[in-house]
């Protein structure tokens, strides 16, 4: 690749602009310490059961369409559903 000064002129320009940090809300701060807290706790549950780690190991029918490289997406809704205020939280 050849060198082109004009390109090296726009990537100092460009790195030089200053980045914006977000600043979070309190109430946004402590719905995502909650949404850790309940987050640990499951873990810790799921981890002194018999219950299966993955969602898929007690459906072998989900375990065999990932093993065929099929990505698996669901939404988890009910009672366990966190509003975060000013925020989202994606796994």
């Amino acid at each position: 690749m050849k060198f082109s000064p004009a390109l090296a002129a726009v990537f100092v320009l460009c790195a030089s602009i200053p980045a914006n940090s977000a600043q979070l809300k309190a109430d946004t701060l402590v719905a995502w310490d909650q949404y850790i807290g309940t987050v640990d706790a499951r873990a810790k549950a799921v981890s002194a059961s018999d219950r299966a780690f993955l969602r898929i190991d007690g459906d072998p029918g989900q375990v065999q369409r990932v093993q065929r490289g099929e990505v698996l997406v669901s939404q988890i809704k009910g009672q366990n559903a966190l509003t975060i205020p000013h925020g989202l939280i994606h796994h």
